[in-house]
């Protein structure tokens, strides 16, 4: 059994006037309440839900709109949720402007690496190469190839062979001879205590010495260079271009290496005495021999 309670209210110096009819259940729940309007609002609501079947559309009929199944609607909405019609993929569609995931490629599509930017590089694994070129990078290998060069030449740039002197008055008694031959360079020196003559280096027309005594090479002016080793005692391979020359720690004397490759010496001030002991000679030269 249900309860109906209505009320009527008035509102003093105003229009308004309406009544309410609520429904309550045996256990006194609110379980309605009954409108009251007028008869003209009441056709108006009449109305609209008779016509209700030509203004809204149910669920199963605008799935099958949107469908468009038999293409006989034209959709063409501008915008989807703010987004235009270049913002989504359309059904048939490329990806060429885009990278695929395994993009190497023998163009430069994707961009290449330069000194300003990231981007594809391409292995060259050669040393010829005379030009920059951007996206082109050595390979790992290249690189212990020229590692291995630096150390080969360094050994070579610092190593050092003896050569072997003999004969031309005990030259390998008295003279070390160096050789690098990366460099080209050799390095002589020379140690001989008591010196006081040198040999006779005055040839005539046929090769036979003018003048078979020694030079005394103490206690007198020298004209010109007096050899202590003829020509020859350096061999061809490893004389220098042209005389090299350096003076005497002493003074007075000046040590030189000729390009036949015979060793001299000359006094310039004719120092020392022929009945003394004669001369402490040191030398050490550093010269190019290469051609």
């Amino acid at each position: 059994m249900v309860t109906y309670k209505t009320r009527i209210y008035y509102e003093k110096d105003s229009p308004n006037l309406g009544a309410e009819v609520k429904i309550f259940s045996d256990a006194g729940e609110n379980i309605d309440n009954i409108l009251i309007t007028s008869e003209s609002k009441f056709k108006e609501l009449a109305d609209k839900i008779l016509d209700i079947d030509n203004t809204y559309i149910d669920k199963t009929e605008l799935i099958n709109i949107v469908a468009n199944t038999q293409s006989e609607l034209q959709i063409n909405a501008t915008k989807l949720d703010g987004y235009g019609p270049n913002d989504f993929a359309r059904t048939i569609h490329s990806h060429t402007g885009y990278a695929q995931t395994n993009h190497a490629s023998s163009q430069a599509t994707y961009g290449l690496g330069t000194t300003g930017v990231y981007g594809h590089n391409k292995v060259i694994n050669n040393l010829t190469s005379t030009e920059f070129r951007n996206g082109e990078s050595l390979s790992a290998y290249q690189g212990k190839l020229l590692n291995d060069l630096i150390s080969s030449s360094k050994a070579e740039v610092t190593k050092w062979e003896k050569i072997t002197l003999s004969g031309y008055n005990d030259i390998a008694k008295h003279c070390k001879l160096y050789v690098n031959r990366s460099l080209k360079l050799a390095r002589l020196t020379y140690s001989r205590t008591g010196v006081k003559q040198g040999v006779g280096s005055t040839k005539d027309s046929t090769g036979k010495d003018k003048n078979p005594s020694p030079y005394w090479i103490v206690g007198e002016v020298t004209k010109g260079t007096i050899y202590l080793h003829m020509n020859g005692a350096i061999p061809a391979d490893y004389r220098p271009t042209e005389r090299v020359m350096c003076p005497s720690g002493a003074g007075g004397y000046v040590y030189y290496i000729l390009e036949n490759g015979g060793i001299g010496i000359h006094n310039v001030n004719g120092a020392n005495s022929k009945s003394g002991s004669g001369i402490d000679i040191e030398m050490n030269f550093l010269y190019y021999y290469g051609k």
